[in-house]
């Protein structure tokens, strides 16, 4: 299993497309956007509304260790985390359980 968060977990030019042709979940203060895609992988964006840029870089790290750590567990589909303003309110392990009921709700874990 490979440890980091390398660059095939990016979804890097596909973002537009799945936020306009993917399946939109909302869970309090976070949008989670899927589709089937050829390898599992994310986008998380954080807009300046959600706080101060330490904040934001905390929510995306959490949430990009989250993916990390379940990618083995988790379907072919690309996915993108939009994390709306009031979601600096959140701790590392809400972000974490929000994310996985998401998932769940999307049906992406294996």
């Amino acid at each position: 299993m490979r440890k980091q968060f390398s660059t095939d977990d990016r979804l890097s030019k596909n973002t537009s497309k799945v936020i306009e042709e993917g399946r939109r979940l909302r869970e309090k203060n976070i949008v989670f956007y899927y589709m089937p895609f050829e390898r599992p992988c994310i986008t998380v964006i954080a807009s300046r509304k959600v706080g101060k840029s330490n904040m934001r870089n905390k929510l995306k790290r959490w949430a990009k260790e989250k993916y990390r750590l379940e990618r083995n567990t988790l379907q072919n589909y690309a996915t993108v985390v939009i994390f709306k303003p009031g979601a600096a309110q959140y701790d590392h392990g809400e972000v974490d359980h929000i994310i996985d009921k998401l998932w769940q709700r999307a049906g992406i874990i294996k």
